[in-house]
């Protein structure tokens, strides 16, 4: 059977650590701020629909990037994929829009995908 891609997402963090990050949501907290993290429809999904199922991978392996490339970069495998728990397929043209200040320092940034 063929696996699906059900999610893409862009980070800096190790797969591993994402990877927990995203199945534990509900028991952990925003380090900066100190609310617990959005149970977005996703990771609502990992806990109602895929608990000992999926594979977290790197769609494009962490490299020297920005934030914006590592969005445009994210963008390109959401429109390939369109993966079904992503809320937001333009995620930079939103945090342009919303005003967030990008950031332009060169990072290890990835993009993974969920699939089952």
């Amino acid at each position: 059977m063929t696996k699906e891609v059900k999610y893409v997402g862009s980070s800096a963090m190790a797969l591993d650590k994402l990877a927990d990050n995203h199945r534990n949501a509900s028991k952990k907290k925003d380090f900066k701020t100190g609310e617990p993290y959005k149970l977005t429809r996703f990771r609502k999904a990992l806990v109602e629909e895929h608990v000992d199922e999926g594979d977290f991978f790197w769609l494009a392996k962490p490299e020297l990037r920005t934030e914006k490339e590592v969005l445009e970069l994210e963008e390109e495998f959401q429109r390939k994929y369109r993966p079904r728990y992503n809320q937001d397929y333009t995620p930079l043209l939103t945090k342009l829009r919303y005003g967030k200040v990008l950031d332009d320092t060169k990072k290890y940034r990835g993009v993974y995908g969920f699939e089952v």
